[in-house]
């Protein structure tokens, strides 16, 4: 019961940070397959990657058809100079993760951390871990 109420919170907090307009950095972007997101499931479809501004520690990741999301810490790993908006992905077979976002405004790269289903996949499938690079935007883009 209380992590429902943690969990209800916590969505309630992050609406309140969206309505106020803290989460401007915006990614908007069309997967062709299904991947994960910290062990959640995401068919293939349009997303919207928003990033907490201030620390851009926290994702939010949204099918715009509202069939599945997933809230993330992420990590600082430096800052792209290529200037576009990225998404990276892990593939194992048909399997795909998402392992890390660059925001094309500010150039932060974000890196996700590894599920239990990837942890998985990695001690049990031979070595082999394909990095696919999905680039969205070859220019920045912000969405206000």
């Amino acid at each position: 019961m209380k992590r429902k109420t943690i969990a209800v919170t916590l969505f309630a907090m992050l609406g309140s940070l969206a309505a106020f307009g803290f989460w401007s950095q915006r990614i908007i972007v069309e997967v062709p397959f299904d991947y994960y997101v910290s062990g959640v499931a995401m068919p293939a479809g349009t997303y919207l990657i928003d990033g907490h501004t201030q620390t851009q520690s926290i994702l939010f990741v949204r099918n715009i058809r509202g069939t599945a999301s997933a809230i993330v810490a992420t990590r600082p790993e430096g800052i792209a100079t290529h200037g576009r908006s990225e998404l990276l992905f892990h593939r194992y077979g048909n399997t795909y993760f998402l392992a890390r976002v660059t925001d094309g405004v500010s150039g932060a790269m974000r890196r996700l951390p590894v599920s239990d289903q990837e942890k998985e996949l990695v001690a049990q499938a031979p070595p082999g871990m394909e990095v696919l690079a999905l680039v969205v935007h070859e220019a920045p883009l912000e969405i206000r």
